[in-house]
């Protein structure tokens, strides 16, 4: 059990430190890659509901 909790807080610490790092050392601003990260997300969702014929607008039997 201790060693258990010892590794969960070593996985943490490790990427607590490896945020504040990349933050440190990232080349963009964080608006600039906020937005980035935010456009690739909703481009990789879209490629996915367009592979899986799932459509992205609201069901409207809910609204009625």
């Amino acid at each position: 059990m201790k060693s258990s909790m010892l590794c969960f807080a070593s996985l943490l610490g490790g990427m607590a430190l490896g945020s504040a790092i990349a933050l440190a050392v990232a080349p963009k601003s964080g608006e600039e890659m906020r937005r980035l990260v935010r456009d690739f997300i909703n481009d990789e969702v879209e490629k996915w509901r367009l592979a899986n014929g799932v459509s992205s607008k609201p069901c409207e039997c809910e609204h009625k």
